[in-house]
Parts: C-alpha cells; structure tokens; sequence
C-alpha cells in the first residue's frame, strides 16, 4: 500500500528503538558468561532474520495471492514508497518470537527477538539503499544492489535474499549473471 515517507521510514526507527531497548533490559541483568550467551543469540536472531526474510520474500510475496497484489506494485514501481502499516513488521518480528521463546527462556527471547529486530532494520536500509543509492562499485551494498537488481529485471525468478545472497545459494535459487563475450 503506498506510504508517506514517514510510514515508509518508520519501522527502520521503531526497529532499532525496540530492539535497544530490549538489549537494555536483557543486559542490565546479565554478567560474564550470560552475556556471552545473551550475545550469541542476538547473533543467531540476525541470521535468523536472514532465513525469515527470504522465506517470507519467496513464499509469501511470489506465492500468496493477496501479497503477491501488493508485492507486484513494488516490482512496478521499486521506488514507490509502498509497505505494511508503520508498525506492523516490527509487532510481528516481536509477537512471532519474544513471547513463544520467553516461555522457554527469557534470556534466549530477549536475545533472539533483539537480533530478529536489527536484522528486520537491516533489511529495510538495505532493501531502500538498493533501489535509491548508487554504493560504491566493489562494495558489498554495491553487490546486494547488483543481486536485488537481478530478482527485478530478470526474466528467472530467484534472488530473494535482500541483506545476503548466502540463502539464494543455499536453495538454488541465485540468478546466475551470464559471461559477457
């Protein structure tokens, strides 16, 4: 749905809000090796994200009819501010993850949803920077750019990691550039 620049932006802010805050509390009650292990779930929540976010990019925006509408127009227009409601992505990111993993272990929830939500901010930059930015040739936003610039103009579906190309591998779904003569 198309946004005001302030809807489109506002994840990329309450992301990041959220997440600091939740490291905050997470921390505050941690030392030596809890926050060891406290960090090592923030850094499995961010590559989580990653697996998420191409899931979610290949399953649901290419296969569900009713995201499929709206994913559609993006490719139509890539620099129309279009998106969910402000909020929405960062209270399902929240909603999906922290509750069901607090049963669990509150530490491992705070952790994960904190890198779940940076990642989720990561994604929103990256995924903006590739359709605004022109980053610097050798650079990896340069590479990400090239890659996303693949799923959009490329005949063969495919490329539908947007902060990392690794899950493309993975599933046999990166667009291979052909050699030029």
């Amino acid at each position: 749905m198309p946004q005001s620049a302030f809807s489109y932006f506002a994840d990329a802010l309450l992301s990041p809000v959220l997440a600091i805050g939740l490291a905050a509390v997470g921390v505050s009650r941690l030392s030596g090796f809890g926050i060891f292990a406290w960090s090592l779930s923030v850094l499995c929540g961010s590559a989580l994200w990653t697996l998420a976010e191409y899931l979610i990019h290949r399953a649901v925006y290419h296969r569900v009819s009713f995201f499929q509408q709206y994913h559609a127009a993006h490719h139509a227009n890539p620099r129309a501010y279009l998106g969910a409601p402000p909020g929405i992505g960062t209270g399902l990111v929240f909603v999906i993850v922290f509750p069901p993993v607090y049963v669990l272990a509150p530490i491992l929830a705070n952790g994960l949803t904190v890198g779940m939500l940076a990642g989720y901010a990561a994604y929103q930059l990256v995924h903006h920077a590739c359709h605004f930015s022109t980053p610097r040739r050798r650079g990896y936003l340069h590479q990400l750019r090239v890659h996303h610039a693949a799923h959009h103009y490329h005949p063969e579906a495919g490329n539908f990691g947007v902060t990392t190309p690794f899950w493309d591998r993975v599933f046999g779904t990166q667009i291979r550039r052909r050699a030029t003569a």
